[in-house]
């Protein structure tokens, strides 16, 4: 059997609302060299049963699970989706979202015409009510680029955008990074994104709308509660952590360093800002003398590269040392 062209990868959990019509977004597509592989995070719903009639229908769906079986989180979701994969080319596509018609087809031209290692697209932010948002606002270049070049264009833009269903991926250069999600962790596409984009040597652009964004107010990054606060907090410190590592050891021109010190920057001033927003003040204080046993806030400071990010940080490290 010839390997399939495209992998879709798709990690649910508790989506049995949902897959069926992300399904069929994707099988209807014209592409013939299809697989694709859900993989199903512990659901508790009647996912694995809506999985098991879809496959029953669809030859090219394959259903994954955890060795135990158990709810792991996106991360590791994708990551063990990953290993089944056998395409040439892999996306990862959300299961409460969808594809436009003529995406998997206009993608993978794309891909094929400047044999690419990524390429981005646009989207629109749908649902809930709300008029449709398109992800990229500004204009993108045209013409086959550099990976670091177009990180640095998004970054000056202010359109670095960290969704990785947002990507369209030669597999072969994942594995030539060796990438995998960082589990346990939310914001985990950060890291993911910065990194397969600016180590990316041919990176295109296709201007079209290909994908469906589907609001959720339920989302893990939407919740309101001190739990999942906190949670986001604790996981933009790994982020932050994650994105210094690539600053020092990944090679790129100097003016790209600094946008991405900036951006990193902007995400720990982030943790600071999840943290004011958890209610209970016992919670809180032990964050922040986590924080503090970490000089999470000193650690910053070198990648306060511009003084807007020098005047938020400083005033972070005031409101501590006045104990506000």
């Amino acid at each position: 059997m010839p390997l399939p062209s495209v992998s879709i990868v798709v990690p649910a959990y508790n989506a049995a609302a949902h897959l069926p019509a992300c399904v069929a977004c994707i099988s209807g597509q014209a592409q013939t060299g299809l697989e694709i592989i859900v993989a199903d995070d512990g659901s508790t719903d009647a996912t694995a049963a809506v999985l098991a009639g879809l496959a029953a229908q669809e030859p090219r769906l394959r259903v994954v699970t955890h060795a135990d079986r158990g709810n792991h989180g996106v991360a590791a979701t994708r990551n063990r989706a990953m290993t089944f994969a056998q395409g040439e080319y892999l996306w990862f596509v959300d299961a409460d979202d969808r594809l436009r018609p003529g995406a998997i087809e206009t993608v993978l031209a794309a891909a094929r015409a400047g044999n690419a290692d990524v390429v981005a697209f646009n989207a629109v932010e749908t649902g809930a009510g709300l008029p449709d948002s398109p992800i990229y606002r500004q204009q993108k270049p045209a013409r086959e680029v550099s990976g670091e070049e177009w990180l640095a264009l998004c970054c000056g833009q202010k359109e670095n955008r960290h969704y990785v269903w947002q990507r369209f991926y030669r597999r072969a250069y994942l594995r030539e990074l060796g990438l995998q999600f960082r589990e346990g962790i939310v914001h985990e596409d950060i890291a993911w994104i910065t990194e397969s984009d600016l180590r990316a040597k041919r990176f295109s652009y296709v201007d079209a709308v290909l994908y469906e964004y589907v609001r959720n107010p339920a989302s893990l990054t939407r919740l309101e509660s001190d739990t999942a606060l906190l949670h986001r907090a604790e996981s933009l410190v790994q982020v932050v952590r994650q994105l210094q590592d690539i600053v020092l050891r990944c090679d790129m021109h100097q003016s790209t360093r600094r946008l991405l010190q900036a951006e990193l920057a902007g995400q720990g001033i982030q943790v600071d800002y999840l943290r004011r927003r958890i209610a209970d003040g016992a919670t809180r204080a032990v964050f922040s003398q986590l924080l503090a046993r970490e000089h999470f806030w000193r650690s910053l400071w070198p990648d306060a590269v511009t003084l807007t990010r020098k005047r938020q940080l400083l005033q972070i490290v005031l409101r501590e040392a006045w104990g506000q």
